[in-house]
């Protein structure tokens, strides 16, 4: 290139040489011109030829969504198993070397976006299992240096086993065994109140802690309900919202998204009536809408600020449904227009602007965590436990769910190399804050430094910056860092009331 560049006749009014940093700075000190142009905001969504058949690479966002679900799941576990080795003053074992080596692997840029082809991907998943493996027993090591065995929650069947299926262990009270002791460990640096759930077999139980019985929920209540239309009020505010699911026809790869409008619904024979549960401790609605599409919602009954979320759990199975990508929408009542927000790397919020001239597929940007609407009064953040991608019009809220593709995009992976989908579980928190009531944390949030600002002569920087409030802060980081069970059977305990003849202790450990 340079050869090129010095071949151009002296009229280009160029000139070309090789230099250092330092003869970079020199000569910008030498220059009259002491404000250059500033890059603000990112290259989202990336566009390679406009002349293309799949011109936007928006489909890698959520493309294969088990692993991206999967990958933080094991983020997770890791992540426990380094608090535990501080708190307990434990070296870990040589085996999270390589654990960690595996799931530092899986954030690889054909990894984590699901563009590898399946036997590669496969190999990925095969290696996320295997560090998944190695991290429970971590925690269990950790956990088992006092005289008490203490036995994980969750079940990683096997190294082989493909997708995220990772069942929860059901506790029995058979053998003798009349009481279990679970080892609450929560990861976050706060106290918090968080919706704890075990699964036992037989629904006569109590719950103690420090002698004292707690209340619980067992039994759930089946009712039939409108599912599509909400009203919230935690006092400060009150608004309506609607949520719904729909799915568009999809003519793109691993990578990209090209998309056949108009969206269609998801509602078929297949559908199953609502089931509601209602009780002390918890109220949440499931249904399963489609052999591919389940869902639920979960809201806390407590005025602590945790239970000022909506908890939703997706339950995805696309792999008959090639060719078509899912989306869950929220149709609020924010008055933002055009404009939403994205998070960069969970570290700060970005503007998003949709463009009605582009194709929807050039309209979507990827979210890491977050996604939030605004306007004077209300704010409207949806948190994920997954990485996927967002677009927005006239306080509608569509996120990507999951797909299942089978087309060469001409970006890599050939045809049926991009499809295999596995069951999801997918997580995503919904938070509505009044503006009004906290002005003062949302204007702090907002951070715009101008050119007159500029120190020492330095180029001037023109940027904003949004950060989201402590309550969403919070809402993020349960989350993605739930707190973990751990259970130990206690054959010499007797129950203390003729009515349950089980009795379960729970005890806080930070």
């Amino acid at each position: 290139m340079h050869q090129h560049l010095l071949a151009i006749p002296a009229r280009a009014n160029k000139a070309v040489q090789f230099g250092t940093v330092a003869n970079y700075f020199n000569a910008l000190k030498r220059s009259t011109k002491r404000e250059a142009p500033v890059l603000d905001g990112d290259f989202f969504p990336y566009m390679d030829n406009a002349f293309n058949r799949a011109p936007f690479w928006t489909g890698f966002y959520n493309h294969r969504a088990y692993f991206k679900r999967f990958q933080r799941i094991i983020q997770r576990e890791v992540r426990l198993a380094d608090l535990l080795s501080v708190a307990t003053r434990e070296y870990p074992n040589n085996d999270m070397k390589m654990a960690r080596r595996n799931l530092a692997l899986s954030i690889h840029h054909d990894a984590i976006t699901g563009t590898s082809k399946r036997r590669v991907m496969d190999d990925y998943s095969l290696r996320l299992r295997s560090a998944l493996h190695t991290t429970l027993r971590e925690q269990e090591r950790l956990l088992n240096i006092s005289d008490e065995t203490f036995t994980t929650m969750l079940v990683n069947v096997s190294v082989k086993t493909k997708g995220m299926y990772l069942p929860h262990r059901t506790l029995s009270f058979a053998d003798g065994i009349e009481r279990y002791k679970i080892q609450i460990v929560n990861q976050k640096a706060f106290s918090t109140m968080e919706l704890i759930k075990l699964n036992i077999f037989s629904p006569f139980v109590t719950v103690t802690h420090d002698g004292e019985l707690l209340t619980t929920q067992v039994v759930p209540l089946l009712n039939e309900v409108n599912l599509f239309e909400f009203l919230y009020n935690d006092g400060s505010m009150e608004t309506n919202f609607g949520f719904y699911f729909n799915q568009v026809a999809d003519f793109g790869g691993a990578y990209t998204m090209v998309s056949e409008l108009p969206f269609q619904n998801i509602n078929n024979g297949n559908q199953l009536p609502a089931i509601v549960v209602q009780g002390p401790i918890y109220s949440s609605i499931w249904q399963q809408l489609s052999p591919q599409l389940a869902y639920s919602i979960t809201v806390i009954n407590s005025t602590d600020d945790s239970a000022r979320s909506f908890q939703i759990d997706v339950f995805t199975d696309v792999s008959s449904m090639p060719g078509h990508t899912f989306f869950m929408n929220l149709n609020t009542s924010v008055r933002s227009g055009a404009y939403f927000y994205t998070d960069v790397n969970g570290l700060y919020l970005i503007e998003r602007k949709r463009d009605r001239k582009m194709k929807f597929e050039a309209n979507i940007y990827p979210m890491v965590t977050e996604t939030m609407i605004e306007d004077d009064k209300l704010r409207c953040t949806i948190l994920a436990a997954q990485s996927t991608g967002v677009t927005s019009k006239r306080g509608v809220l569509t996120l990507m769910i999951d797909r299942e593709m089978h087309n060469d995009d001409g970006k890599g992976l050939g045809y049926y190399e991009a499809s295999e989908s596995h069951p999801s579980h997918l997580k995503y928190r919904i938070i509505f804050e009044s503006k009004v009531s906290q002005k003062n944390n949302f204007n702090s949030g907002r951070k715009m430094v101008r050119k007159k600002e500029s120190k020492n002569g330095s180029l001037p920087v023109n940027t904003s910056t949004l950060y989201h409030s402590q309550l969403v802060q919070q809402n993020l980081e349960e989350l993605l860092y739930p707190a973990a069970l751990f259970s130990s059977p206690n054959t010499n305990s007797t129950g203390d009331s003729t009515f349950c003849h089980t009795n379960l202790s729970l005890h806080s450990f930070h």
